[in-house]
């Protein structure tokens, strides 16, 4: 029995091994990738899962899989080389590894990806608080082999003199590419009818046999209003349509978050007098929120008459280099959490 167990024990050990060579990953890395899944790994314990030193709990292999966006089973199968396969007709990863950008929809890559989800995001337009409804479609294109993108974005109420006009109609198409290596979804979509092309990215894992419930993504597009301006924002989707409490919980989560959360003192006061929420958590917010406030200025408000158009600008910039604005948004592992949670998926 001893024999067998050690014997399993090299197996996971080279097929780790293996994939680490092939994609020139080092240990370092892999416990950074392991921690961008939410699991907290050490080096050490990476070093006795590649040396096959001593046993490894089936959590940190699963975690390895996860973070090397493998499944499991090809981790504990006998042969890396030929893992096991759910369907004949579907590639291995030994072949998908050679190719990390997969747009065929038979890749084992799009299970529980196909079919049609329901969107949301902010307008674009004026810091409008009002939400952008739609409907996003992935299907099958066996002829060409490619996962087909629909966006279909609700106008709402339209005026007759938008009904009549190319500008009311918003249709998008294009496809679904998903990268092994960036373990992420990409989709690129074009609407002829307006002139736009948009792109999303949502983060990619491998759901096997079940589907895709719900799940945030960055959209880069061109804002609404006359200005048109590149714009970045976020946008949720989920298989169910969401509407209540959870429609106004989740609007939290398409702000471009930063794990600051900033408040002024007037809405801090409104939230303090909510009667919904627990005193327990009002005196944790109101403890937290004295240990660093912020103010809040309007950009507008810096024009200063008495210097030149340069200068303002040289000011103003100096003054925004110093804000908590943010250099990046990041869809993390904890904002797809939050969001699983209100909507309740396991």
């Amino acid at each position: 029995m001893a024999d067998k167990t050690t014997e399993f024990i090299k197996m996971i050990s080279k097929n780790v091994k293996d994939i680490l060579d092939e994609r020139n990953i080092s240990q370092k890395h892999l416990v950074e990738l392991c921690e961008n899944q939410g699991y907290n790994i050490s080096q050490a314990t990476i070093s006795h899962i590649i040396n096959g030193k001593k046993n490894s709990s089936i959590g940190n292999i699963l975690a390895v899989a996860e973070a090397l966006n493998v499944d499991i089973r090809d981790l504990l199968t006998a042969d890396y080389s030929n893992p096991i396969k759910t369907n004949s007709n579907k590639k291995s990863i030994t072949e998908n590894q050679n190719n990390l950008l997969v747009s065929d929809p038979s890749d084992r890559a799009f299970n529980g990806y196909l079919g049609t989800y329901h969107i949301l995001f902010y307008k674009t337009k004026d810091q409008n608080d009002e939400l952008v409804k739609g409907k996003l479609t992935f299907e099958e294109d066996k002829k060409n082999k490619k996962c087909v993108a629909k966006l279909v974005i609700d106008a709402g109420e339209r005026t007759k003199k938008e009904e009549n006009s190319v500008t009311a109609d918003k249709k998008y198409f294009g496809s679904l590419i998903i990268s092994h290596s960036m373990h992420s979804a990409y989709a690129y979509l074009c609407s002829e009818n307006i002139g736009e092309v948009c792109m999303l990215v949502f983060h990619h894992w491998y759901i096997n046999n079940s589907s895709l419930k719900c799940t945030m993504a960055c959209a880069i597009t061109t804002s609404a209003g006359s200005n048109r301006r590149p714009t970045i924002h976020r946008m949720c989707i989920t298989k169910d349509e969401l509407s209540g409490e959870v429609l106004e919980l989740v609007k939290g989560q398409l702000l471009l978050n930063n794990p600051e959360i900033i408040l002024s003192e007037k809405q801090l006061d409104i939230l303090l007098l909510d009667e919904a929420i627990p005193d327990s958590f009002k005196e944790i917010l109101q403890r937290s929120a004295q240990k660093n406030r912020c103010v809040c200025i309007q950009e507008s408000s810096l024009y200063d008459s008495t210097l030149s158009e340069k200068e303002r600008i040289k000011w103003i910039s100096y003054v925004r280099a110093q804000s908590k604005g943010q250099k990046y948004n990041k869809i993390s592992k904890r904002t797809e959490d939050v969001l699983a949670s209100l909507l309740g998926v396991e």
